[in-house]
């Protein structure tokens, strides 16, 4: 029984840092996420040769006609940067992206991060730090992440490296 107490802790511990993240974080503007949103777009539309597209001088700029175009038709209002991960991201994205609007895929994202960063800590307090399988180390650990800016920004950013992180720990 107490081993099921301490499991149950440290369940409502996480999910009280994703409950924290998603209030915190809703409505962020995702920059990092979006451009992944409209690449999903442009491949899904037969736009693959636009999906590298970027300002020749501020490369963290995309104006391209292709670009604004598809940011316009579905309807996507924030800053367009460029896309950087393999086209196999966007192209396995396109059942989400083509069936949501950018503030779900966002919040289904953000859900992600969160949820694969318990995960990171779970398994490295099972397999190499277990004195954070007690629920009062735990919440100092979880609190201690929470007030951080790499959490914070990454968060706000809607970056999507936690869930593979959490992927190659698994």
């Amino acid at each position: 029984m107490r081993a099921l107490s301490r499991t149950s802790l440290r369940v409502a511990l996480y999910a009280m840092l994703i409950a924290y993240g998603m209030i915190r974080f809703a409505g962020s503007p995702g920059d990092d996420l979006s451009s992944s949103y409209v690449a999903c777009h442009l491949m899904a539309d037969g736009g693959q040769a636009h999906l590298y597209d970027h300002h020749p001088e501020r490369f963290h700029v995309v104006d391209s006609p292709a670009w604004t175009d598809k940011a316009r038709e579905i309807r996507f209002e924030g800053f367009l940067h460029p896309y950087v991960q393999t086209p196999l991201w966007a192209w396995a994205l396109q059942p989400l992206c083509t069936s949501l609007d950018y503030g779900s895929f966002s919040t289904l994202f953000l859900f992600l991060a969160l949820f694969s960063i318990a995960l990171m800590i779970e398994l490295a307090a099972r397999f190499w730090a277990p004195r954070f399988l007690a629920p009062l180390p735990l919440a100092l650990l979880l609190g201690a992440i929470a007030a951080t800016t790499p959490f914070s920004y990454a968060l706000w950013l809607i970056q999507t490296h936690a869930m593979f992180l959490a992927m190659a720990m698994g």
